[in-house]
């Protein structure tokens, strides 16, 4: 039942603002259903402050069900709240992190400049496991200097 009243405060926004104690408590509380049912709620939910409690919320959730939920509303509302972009990239780049969990972080903010930089992040992790993640990559006796401003020398 606290599942369901706990998802319904935090999902309509100006009942949330108002009532930021319950979605306090409700973070705290001892059943994990209630906890997800808040993380649920609060996905699409952001206001100013919200990240007050968010941020330890999620440092502190032993649950990963309710921390997913968590990452999702943190990774839905990242190109709005600072805070909220450098905890997803460390999530997005956790080496615990599974295919899986990096796909749902990048459904949750495609459209935005978060996801931008989350691929790039993917992009040169991939590189550097391939060995081409320096300014200079050689392949054979080809060596290609990429510069950030994106213009590129070939030397043979």
């Amino acid at each position: 039942m606290r599942a369901w009243a706990n998802r319904l405060i935090a999902s309509d926004q100006g009942f949330a603002i108002s009532n930021m104690d319950m979605l306090e408590r409700g973070s705290l509380d001892t059943e994990r259903e209630a906890r997800e049912g808040l993380a649920i709620g609060v996905r699409y939910t952001c206001f100013d402050g919200l990240e007050e409690f968010t941020v330890q919320w999620l440092n502190d959730e032993g649950d990963q069900e309710v921390r997913g939920y968590i990452v999702d509303h943190m990774a839905t509302n990242a190109h709005r709240i600072p805070v909220y972009r450098k905890m997803v990239e460390l999530e997005y780049t956790d080496t615990a992190t599974s295919g899986d969990k990096r796909r749902r972080i990048e459904a949750m903010c495609e459209g935005t400049t978060v996801y931008r930089e989350l691929k790039k992040l993917s992009v040169q992790e991939q590189m550097g496991s391939l060995g081409l993640g320096g300014p200079t990559v050689q392949i054979g006796t080809l060596e290609i200097n990429v510069s950030k401003s994106g213009s590129k020398n070939i030397n043979t």
